[in-house]
């Protein structure tokens, strides 16, 4: 279905209409035939446009895009948020009811802001720092989102050194410090994913009780 909605999105959007999709899920058929149309687009996606097309192959309504169609609304983020991210998830939270404080919506949320290439990835963390002012902040978004580039293995900046300042619990602080203290393995045994200098600053950054901030100094001395 993606090949067919890039060479011919109008007859995919036909066929995906008769229900004809060729032994794939319904979910999966039209998130190929989302990624197929954005890629056939010579210009600027009509995003509401394609929102309203896929509502009406799937029937679904603002609640059912939540569960129901769920992934396929993650498709539409994803690949929105490559061209504006925060009209992408302006939608994504807003308009489709994922609340930040519900675990689950943030997971999904986090997925669309790690879909981001990480050199972009300080427009994730500015749309985080926005969202604190929201009455359902939920700090797993800087959390989670934190965690998704540790295990990327982004570079540590100053941006990241921002993205832990934006959780209020200090017990979630030391965890997302800790992400990126764990270590990885090597020819050599275990050692650091980072260096000793940006680790240091990120430490600085979670502003913890100095108990604490010892407690993570110990752990990167521990690896050699």
């Amino acid at each position: 279905m993606r090949k067919a909605a890039e060479l011919r999105p109008v007859e995919a959007l036909a066929i995906l209409k008769e229900g004809r999709y060729g032994g794939m899920t319904y979910s999966s058929a039209v998130n190929g035939f989302v990624k197929g149309y954005v890629k056939s687009s010579d210009s600027e996606v009509n995003w509401l446009e394609l929102i309203k097309d896929v509502k009406g192959i799937t029937g679904a309504s603002g609640t059912s895009f939540v569960d129901g169609y769920g992934t396929v609304a993650r498709t539409v983020a994803l690949e929105w948020a490559k061209e504006d991210l925060r009209a992408s998830l302006d939608w994504f939270t807003r308009e489709t009811g994922r609340e930040l404080s519900d675990p689950k919506y943030v997971g999904q949320i986090t997925s669309v802001l790690g879909g981001l290439p990480a050199e972009e990835k300080f427009q994730a963390i500015d749309w985080i720092g926005e969202q604190r002012d929201r009455p359902e902040w939920n700090d797993q978004l800087a959390l989670k989102y934190g965690k998704t580039l540790a295990l990327k293995k982004t570079p540590l900046d100053p941006d990241v050194d921002r993205l832990v300042g934006f959780v209020n619990n200090e017990d979630l602080r030391y965890e997302f410090v800790s992400n990126f203290l764990k270590p990885a393995k090597s020819g050599k045994g275990l050692e650091l994913r980072y260096d000793r200098v940006s680790l240091n600053r990120l430490i600085e950054s979670a502003r913890l009780p100095v108990e604490r901030s010892e407690s993570l100094q110990k752990q990167m001395a521990s690896v050699k």
